[in-house]
């Protein structure tokens, strides 16, 4: 199996080019019953947390008009049995993952209103999001 190369373009202090080639390897597990059960579980809670942290962060955005932080994200996601069923560190940085989806969110919802962009362009942006749906409904794009 061979890796993509991707090329990344730097410009050093010099501003002279330099070209940095990078590879990507895709690693095929073939696991025995009992592996292959843990990971399926593990996938499953990983899944279940990010829906929860979603959740939890839309409703206090629909219901307070304010965005979560990390600390409170993870404060309330402690006590859900599928953030226990992780390693606190894996599950916590799915919750990091929420957060940064919701910035940059907030990002595009402070460029709508310094520079009118209209809804199209805030939903196209928002594709590129791995949660687009949850931003979809009407009440999401609103002055902020």
């Amino acid at each position: 199996m061979h890796p993509e190369i991707y090329r990344q373009t730097n410009y050093n202090r010099n501003m002279s080019k330099t070209t940095k080639n990078m590879g990507c390897q895709q690693v095929l597990l073939h696991p025995d019953k009992n592996i292959l059960a843990i990971l399926e579980y593990l996938c499953g809670e990983a899944n279940k947390v990010f829906n929860c942290s979603v959740y939890y962060a839309r409703q206090v955005w629909f219901k307070e008009n304010r965005f979560v932080n990390q600390g409170e994200l993870c404060r309330q996601m402690k006590w859900n049995r599928h953030f226990n069923a992780m390693y606190a560190s894996s599950a916590q940085q799915i919750c990091n993952g929420v957060i940064e989806s919701f910035r940059s969110f907030k990002q595009l919802l402070r460029l709508r209103v310094k520079r009118g962009i209209n809804k199209q362009t805030i939903s196209s942006e928002l594709s590129k999001i791995r949660f687009i749906h949850c931003f979809l409904s009407e009440k999401m794009v609103k002055t902020y």
